[in-house]
């Protein structure tokens, strides 16, 4: 019998496949998903289910996990399965969970909640008629901020090893067969892992044309290995009987809570059951009793007080269980330093060979390499003849430059007299009521005044020996001299354009003095060399420390005093007697 489709109260942001919904009877005519003997047939031939295909084709393969871990896995899994089905239909019955799987089904909802996740069906079989197999996907629907469909499975294990990716993809095509491209959109393929903390991880797959034919070719591939494996077995495990073809209003009691689950489980109380506090016990060392016996008591107290830690996380909702998480947070402290006081000792004893052998190694290589300094090291004698060398090539090449800027300098004050006397003779050109040569000795004395300004020394390149063998590399770096002048080389040329814009925004400033001014200003700034903002470093310490002496106090342009606010452990007031 095939199943019916479960819809989630839901506003169905695509019609059109909502609309499709309804009318599946005819695609599915002919297909019995058998729940629990997994030999599911189409029109009385067996055909393969998804995670059959995979398996045969041996892109899953748990033979190397224990069979007690896989079923209580298993169980787990199917658990929360069914949680977070009857969850998204509305109708959970919270008492019914059990205690193991509750954690599970806190990851799905939050997973629900922060990612706005929409189902549009739950549960559903589908079937490729063109492929010739089936399988059941766990929910399509919306999330927040995407622009289409989303097809999502749920994992409490590693999709990764249960190839997830392969599995949606076979949905995938299947719903495409089915319902076509144009309704579908854009399908995005996510694995939604759900963790015993009670977090969760999406896994997304790519949609990109490209990655989508690789995984399609890629389960088509395992398809056919599927069909040609010889010998071909289902799975006789019996699995969870959802009741997705009878209405809500007819479903029968929730089942009772797994009971074999606690056989399977370690020997751990379920949360609910936890003490209030771990059990008192003596402090242990490795030497107080058998090494194997101290460390399985302190993994065993460690299951403990994290399980109670994570009940006590979860259940914050006043001030009361805030205070009795502080609380506990003391008796966690103990367990720290019980398990210091075992490993320590241990870890030392560990480091002790590694550190003699680094000691031996020592001895050898340090006088090694101290031979190599006296010859070519930062202090031998060949580096410091060539220092001695750069160092006077260096001081002729000062000398030499000093020479060259002090030419450069004559010649900028012969080039600024010059100009001083063309502007005298424009002035007296303007006195004598010739505008035309004095504007034109203007130009002259402004183009001797720009020449000056141009005039300088070219550096002089200091040229010092090498020693064959020897390579000398360049190794520049930086000091600053003064952090005044840094600063106000960084803020010249923003003052410079403020100060011109000012004064071009007075009226009357086109005057001969206001020009001369306009024309320093523009040579000046100019001159200035642009250095960038990331030359300094603001003082963090320094501001955090004013920070906390003055409070909300300071106001200063370019920072932010503010509390930031933290919460801390108070030193325990009190302890177990």
């Amino acid at each position: 019998m095939s199943r019916a489709l479960t819809l989630a109260p839901a506003t169905y942001t695509r019609p059109a496949f909502a609309a499709r919904l309804t009318r599946r009877a005819a695609w599915l005519a002919g297909l019995t998903y058998a729940e629990a003997s997994r030999a599911h047939t189409f029109d009385g031939a067996l055909i393969a289910s998804v995670t059959q295909v995979l398996e045969q084709a041996g892109k899953t393969d748990f033979s190397k996990v224990k069979t007690q871990v896989l079923q209580r896995k298993g169980l787990i899994g199917t658990a929360a399965h069914q949680a977070a089905h009857y969850y998204d239909e509305g109708d959970l019955e919270t008492a019914s969970v059990d205690g193991q799987v509750a954690p599970y089904l806190d990851s799905w909802r939050l997973f629900r909640e922060e990612r706005r996740f929409d189902p549009l069906c739950l549960e559903t079989v589908v079937f490729s008629r063109r492929y010739g197999y089936t399988g059941r996907l766990d929910r399509v629907g919306t999330v927040r901020g995407r622009p289409g469909l989303v097809l999502l499975d749920i994992k409490t294990g590693d999709p990764a090893a249960a190839r997830a990716d392969l599995q949606l993809m076979a949905y995938d095509l299947a719903l495409e067969e089915e319902f076509g491209a144009e309704v579908l959109g854009p399908l995005e393929r996510w694995s939604v892992q759900i963790f015993q903390t009670g977090r969760y991880a999406v896994h997304r797959y790519p949609i990109a044309p490209r990655s989508w034919r690789h995984d399609r070719a890629e389960f088509l591939e395992a398809l056919s290995l599927a069909r040609a494996h010889r010998g071909l077995t289902w799975r006789s495990r019996p699995m969870t009987n959802l009741p997705d073809t009878l209405p809500l209003d007819d479903l029968p009691p929730e089942p009772p809570p797994l009971e074999d689950l606690r056989d399977i489980l370690p020997d751990h109380p379920p949360a609910e059951a936890l003490p209030d506090e771990p059990p008192d016990a003596p402090p242990v060392s490795p030497a107080s009793s058998d090494s194997g016996d101290v460390q399985a008591q302190l993994e065993q107290r460690r299951d403990t007080v994290v399980m109670r830690a994570g009940v006590l996380a979860r259940s914050l909702s006043d001030q009361a269980s805030c205070e009795a998480a502080v609380h506990y947070a003391t008796f966690v402290d103990d367990a720290l330093r019980e398990a210091h006081a075992y490993f320590d000792p241990l870890v030392e004893r560990a480091r002790q060979p590694y550190q003699d052998r680094l000691a031996e190694r020592k001895a050898v290589i340090e006088p090694l390499e101290a031979a190599k300094g006296l010859l070519v090291g930062q202090q031998g004698a060949v580096t410091r003849w060539l220092q001695a060398q750069k160092r006077q090539a260096e001081a002729k090449a000062r000398d030499e430059q000093r020479i060259a800027d002090e030419a450069a300098a004559k010649d900028r004050a012969r080039l600024a007299e010059e100009a001083k006397q063309v502007e005298q003779q424009a002035a007296a050109a303007a006195q004598a009521g010739d505008a035309d040569r004095a504007q034109e000795l203007q130009r002259d004395a402004a183009g001797l005044v720009h020449q000056a300004q141009q005039t300088v020394a070219a550096p002089v390149r200091t040229e010092a020996p090498t020693v064959a063998g020897v390579s000398g590399r360049k190794n520049w770096t930086a000091e600053v001299l003064s952090t005044e002048a840094l600063v106000v080389a960084i803020a010249r040329p923003t003052v410079l354009k403020e100060v011109l814009t000012w004064i071009q925004a007075i009226e009357g400033w086109e005057t001969a003095t206001g020009r001369e001014l306009v024309t320093s200003l523009d040579v000046l700034e100019g001159q200035t060399p642009d250095v960038p903002v990331a030359a300094v470093e603001p003082n963090l310490a320094y501001l955090r420390t004013r920070a906390k002496a003055d409070e909300g106090t300071l106001a200063w342009p370019g920072v932010r005093f503010y509390d930031a606010g933290s919460s801390a452990l108070a030193p325990a007031s009190r302890r177990r007697k």
